[in-house]
């Protein structure tokens, strides 16, 4: 008896419209698992740049890496955003926890809203935002 080869191969290949949606979308939602993921993508990306430009080119690698890793903080940005619209919140809401993270004093209870983000469950069916991501 012969075993059945699977012709199962991974899509490694990955569209640019594809990257687009997944990390540059501020629309719709986002559950907590891919946001999880790619946040620590992109963590990571970010912290190999910085760290191969400024042990690498010094001064200049502090400047060529803040240029290099501005798209990363755009997408970030736009997932966090998606992740409030999976708690049904508008993404206003991301520019008030950045300006509480600005505040010295304040810092420590920024963790709050982050750790919400994390491990809150989105809003169960369609919102406002869209569909639930989990139900689909």
């Amino acid at each position: 008896m012969k075993a059945k080869i699977s012709k199962f191969r991974p899509n490694v290949v990955i569209s640019k419209q594809d990257m687009k949606n997944k990390f540059f979308s501020c629309e719709g939602r986002l559950n907590r698992k891919p946001y999880i993921i790619r946040i620590i993508i992109l963590w990571l990306l970010s912290f190999i740049i910085s760290s191969i430009l400024y042990t690498t080119m010094q001064e200049q690698g502090i400047i060529l890496a803040f240029v290099l890793t501005l798209p990363l903080t755009l997408a970030s940005i736009s997932l966090g955003i998606r992740r409030l619209h999976d708690l049904n919140y508008r993404g206003w809401w991301l520019v008030g926890l950045l300006a509480l993270c600005c505040i010295p004093v304040v810092q420590v209870l920024a963790i709050i809203p982050v750790l919400l983000l994390l491990c809150v469950r989105g809003t169960k069916g369609a919102n406002k935002f869209g569909q639930d991501p989990l139900a689909e």
